[in-house]
């Protein structure tokens, strides 16, 4: 009886030894266990640093390609035709208040005409840089010819995803009717013509954005530096461009919206009586659609 009492004793005392040690490991392992869980749920997540760093990681990877690659040289010719819209006012206001002119500001509006136009580019690049040159004309007597340095900040080629930065000199001429001259006219082809040239600076730049390995869209932003010409005429503007892509090899058909727009101011006699000056604003809109392509060598 008393040996199993002790017996008994013995098993409870062995008990409440070992009860302390088996909760701690149970809460180190419940702990452990909770670590590797909030450990392994930050290795899978996303934050805005970390995608910041690895995109910025990729940008120096592509331009280290870029300075590295084996197609040093690149040669890209594009061109295309199509018709286009023309829309032009003029907004002519007197400075002479002593004038006997009864309405101080006077609008003129040629409204919208159909021309075509032809247009091409010729670029040649080197890893980063590279040097463009271009015209278009039109059947609305104008010529524009242009050229500009270029350096890609983004992407390895010309033919695949990039940001390039455009800074130019640009030399517009053309011979167009001046709507201002007969106030009963709203045709421009009724009005005299005068001719002018300008020669402008322009910044701007280009993306191409591809979506698949054939698809993709491309867009483009100039902005032309206001200056005046020889006659003191000052001439500003924009163009725009937007549009998509197939690229088959070498070869890329292509289409864009695009919308040119630019300004001249002018001060000038009055034609009647020449007594007093006028102010001459006249805005341009030129928009529609380009059918290109483009090769790549």
């Amino acid at each position: 009886m008393i040996k199993n009492i002790f017996s008994l004793f013995l098993f409870f005392f062995t008990i409440i030894l070992l009860v302390p040690s088996l909760n701690i490991s149970a809460q180190d392992g419940i702990y452990i266990l909770a670590i590797k869980k909030v450990e392994a749920k930050k290795s899978r997540g996303w934050n805005l640093a970390e995608w910041l760093f690895t995109k910025r990681k990729m940008e120096l990877m592509d331009q280290w390609l870029a300075l590295h690659s084996s197609f040093d040289f690149e040669f890209v010719l594009h061109g295309g035709a199509n018709q286009y819209n023309l829309e032009k006012s003029s907004t002519v206001t007197n400075l002479d208040n002593t004038s006997d002119s009864d309405n101080n500001s006077n609008n003129y509006n040629s409204g919208t005409i159909k021309k075509n136009m032809i247009f091409g580019t010729l670029g040649v690049y080197y890893r980063l840089f590279g040097l463009e040159g271009g015209f278009v004309k039109s059947n609305e007597k104008y010529l524009s010819q242009y050229a500009n340095l270029a350096i890609r900040i983004f992407g390895v080629a010309v033919q695949s995803s990039n940001i390039t930065l455009h800074y130019g000199l640009q030399q517009i001429s053309y011979d167009t009717p001046d709507i201002t001259r007969d106030a009963n006219s709203i045709s421009a082809s009724d009005s005299v013509n005068e001719k002018n040239t300008f020669t402008n600076q322009y910044w701007g730049g280009k993306t191409t954005i591809y979506l698949a390995s054939f698809l993709g869209l491309e867009g483009l932003y100039r902005n032309y530096i206001k200056k005046k010409n020889g006659d003191q005429i000052e001439y500003s503007g924009t163009n725009i461009e937007y549009g998509a892509f197939l690229d088959l090899s070498f070869f890329r058909p292509s289409f864009a919206f695009f919308l040119d727009k630019s300004k001249q101011v002018a001060v000038r006699a009055d034609s009647a009586n020449y007594l007093y000056l006028q102010s001459v604003e006249t805005q341009y809109k030129r928009s529609g659609i380009k059918f290109a392509a483009t090769f790549f060598f």
